[in-house]
């Protein structure tokens, strides 16, 4: 592995062949996704055996339609990555002190700078946040 990592570093053509030989599987898998996000149907042959009317026994090709329901887990999948401000489980949060700038607690004790961490808290998600 070393001597791969030495060669990526040493040859930019070499590295660039690398990343373009994953674009077209890349793109093959998001496809892939989105298909099964969505869910598909699809149209195949099928061999049949049937007795007519003769008694004798026959194959018959006949087409049947399948389908792949839409899967949820690949929707939530392609969701969080591909608009993760809309679909990302958590949020985050920025305190900020006066005018937008840093939070001043150079000068406070330990208690008090508890003490004014606890105030912005209850001042941003209210007094009956979980602890």
């Amino acid at each position: 592995m070393k001597t791969i990592a030495n060669w990526k570093d040493a040859e930019a053509e070499f590295l660039q062949a690398l990343k373009s030989g994953k674009a077209p599987a890349d793109a093959e898998v998001t496809d892939a996704l989105f298909q099964r996000a969505r869910g598909f149907r699809w149209t195949e042959q099928q061999a049949v055996k049937y007795r007519p009317s003769n008694g004798t026994e026959d194959v018959k090709v006949i087409e049947v339609e399948r389908m792949v329901p839409p899967d949820t887990v690949a929707c939530i999948f392609w969701l969080k990555n591909r608009r993760p401000d809309l679909w990302r489980d958590t949020q985050r949060q920025e305190l900020t002190g006066a005018g937008g700038g840093p939070i001043e607690t150079a000068g406070l004790s330990p208690e008090e700078r508890r003490a004014a961490a606890k105030r912005l808290l209850d001042e941003t998600f209210g007094e009956g946040r979980a602890a």
